[in-house]
């Protein structure tokens, strides 16, 4: 796959699908890769015209690992900003949304579609605010607006979420048994074969828990977007599941209530993660949004 040298940092991403027609950016969650993305989701998007662009953020997979910085104590931070105080981050929300910007820089893409779920919907309402001229539309999936006082995560999703996971495949796939356990969606089949397969791929690229531990740290530097999310001005969707225990609805809620005019699709039985099922509705919607952008 290619790179690219953005920000000084190497970001490795692939583009594919259409080449002739509108071009969405889909921006990955903490800890995910660019493989990550089912085919579930992109091969809708390219049969209906729509190319794509995936990419690993820093920190994770094959783009530049942050390891000078060390690994984020996030119970350390939480407890300085409840003290008032300000805690250290390696980076911010804000430098993963440049990153995602210098790749259209390097790509010669002027305006694109971007679609982000859980930190990648943070990263890309991250990218709208400061750079309304880069994007034309904004899908948000199972995430938030970073306002304080909305629900958190069960202390069981939370737990899981933080686990440390043993190496190798067996480790990881129990890793992610715990996981989805405990947040995942509870009303949709999952394709298990092709998360071995995942599995397998994402081992091979390089897990990084270090990575995920300051991608984490990331999402709390960001602070409240709400009140720049009500100065938007582009077609915007918001899809959450009802059972989503990581970032509840009320996440979801709260990022269609503060972008004008946004669309809320609410997923009966669905969790932090993205079945096939789901995948399907969520590239209908996303077709239908783009094409009135």
């Amino acid at each position: 796959m290619p790179n690219a040298d953005v920000n000084g940092l190497t970001i490795c991403y692939e583009r594919s699908g259409p080449e002739d027609g509108p071009v969405l950016l889909l921006v990955s969650g903490m800890g995910q890769q660019l493989i990550s993305w089912p085919p579930h989701l992109l091969e809708p998007l390219h049969r209906a015209g729509i190319g794509t662009v995936v990419f690993d953020n820093r920190d994770v997979g094959c783009s530049t690992w942050m390891d000078e910085a060390a690994p984020a104590d996030i119970g350390a931070i939480i407890a300085t900003l409840r003290a008032g105080g300000t805690p250290d981050y390696a980076y911010t929300i804000r430098d993963l949304a440049d990153d995602a910007i210098g790749l259209l820089d390097h790509l010669g893409l002027e305006r694109v579609h971007v679609l982000g779920p859980s930190m990648g919907g943070m990263i890309v309402q991250r990218m709208a605010i400061d750079h309304p001229e880069r994007v034309a539309s904004l899908t948000s999936v199972m995430s938030t607006t970073g306002r304080r006082g909305l629900p958190g995560a069960t202390k069981e999703a939370n737990a899981a979420l933080l686990a440390v996971t043993e190496p190798g495949l067996e480790g990881y796939l129990e890793g992610r048994a715990r996981r989805r356990a405990a947040y995942g969606s509870t009303g949709f089949a999952f394709d298990e074969e092709w998360e071995l397969e995942l599995a397998r791929g994402l081992i091979e690229r390089g897990l990084n828990p270090d990575g995920g531990s300051r991608q984490y740290a990331a999402t709390i530097a960001d602070g409240d977007r709400t009140e720049a999310l009500g100065r938007l001005d582009l077609p915007a969707l918001v899809l959450h599941g009802d059972v989503d225990n990581l970032i509840p609805l009320a996440g979801g809620e709260a990022t269609a209530a503060a972008i004008p005019g946004a669309r809320l699709h609410i997923v009966e039985g669905m969790g932090h993660d993205l079945p096939p099922a789901v995948c399907r509705m969520l590239a209908d919607h996303v077709i239908d949004l783009i094409g009135v952008s």
